[in-house]
């Protein structure tokens, strides 16, 4: 699987990053002599980002741009600096391992012998290998002392292919959780699902008598509300929808649910990440069948992947 990953400045952070199917760069037909010196040399360079990102090198990809280089997100955000830069891209490449790019070139115009800007279009994999969003871009480039540096960099109009990119915000719950509290345990575990549409979960709750509850999740777009909805069934047969609202750096949950015995269930849940490896989940206005409830508070820590047998 190719590696590579999205800079940390949110999705399709800057044009040049931007991302396109299969990895790599698009080869056209080009006629022996068509292309100058200096068309080809901004063109390699291309070639040479792709590679770099694929690979996770920060530190190649940084020596690309000018030292004063700048990224502009969609957003209106700026990463100034080839040591910005640098960290960005370590940082995206150490959280998305498997995501992949590839690049189109479609236009290259000189504004003068040493300023370039280029055009094109950009597919991002986030698994290195299933497309999820276009971006077109533009690159301003500069000479100096004969090498050809990228500048500026923005990403002009995003284009989804696949609902995983509406859930990419979401991703950070991809892997086991679990809650060793006084009286019980709380496992969660989120995973894709095969097609990339969805974000599933798996829970279980355990006592010191055995298997409390247990039951599953399914996170998904919705294309008519224009956003994000799940759907959760537990073992006692009731079963429950909830509307994902995210502020700042949280998501707002607001369930709806129906319970085995045909009372309903209303309630908010807060999820706080703290770090990348804790999560604060708050549940309040909690009520069923009209009394409320107090609120709860658990923190979810994550768990370690299994070692590797490497004697298999």
């Amino acid at each position: 699987m190719v590696r590579t990953g999205l800079l940390s400045l949110g999705i399709c952070a800057a044009a040049v990053l931007s991302f396109v199917p299969r990895p790599g760069v698009a080869q056209d037909d080009i006629a022996p002599g068509s292309v100058t010196e200096q068309e080809a040399a901004i063109h390699q360079a291309a070639v040479r980002f792709v590679e770099l990102y694929n690979a996770g090198d920060a530190d190649g990809i940084a020596a690309l741009f000018a030292p004063d280089a700048e990224i502009m997100t969609r957003s209106g955000d700026a990463v100034r600096g080839r040591e910005s830069i640098r960290a960005s891209f370590a940082e995206t490449f150490a959280r998305t391992p498997d995501a992949a790019i590839s690049l189109r070139m479609d236009d290259l115009r000189f504004l003068t012998d040493d300023v370039a800007v280029e055009r094109g279009v950009t597919t991002y994999y986030p698994d290195g290998e299933s497309p999820t969003v276009e971006s077109r871009y533009t690159v301003v480039h500069v000479r100096k002392d004969g090498t050809w540096l990228m500048s500026a960099a923005r990403t002009v109009e995003d284009v989804v292919l696949s609902n995983r990119e509406r859930l990419r915000a979401l991703e950070w719950l991809v892997g086991d959780w679990v809650d060793e509290g006084a009286d019980s345990v709380v496992e969660a575990s989120y995973a894709w699902s095969e097609d990339g549409n969805y974000l599933l979960q798996s829970f279980r709750v355990r006592t010191g008598s055995g298997v409390l509850m247990e039951g599953t999740q399914r996170i998904g777009w919705d294309p008519q509300a224009k956003r994000i909805r799940s759907w959760i069934f537990d073992s006692d047969g009731g079963f429950g929808e909830g509307v994902w609202t995210q502020v700042g750096d949280e998501w707002i949950v607001k369930l709806q649910s129906v319970l085995k015995d045909g009372s309903s269930a209303f309630s908010s849940r807060r999820l706080t990440p703290r770090g990348p490896d804790h999560i604060i989940v708050s549940m309040t206005d909690r009520v069923v069948d009209g009394e409320s409830l107090p609120d709860l508070q658990v923190t979810m820590a994550r768990r370690p992947p299994l070692p590797v047998d490497e004697s298999e």
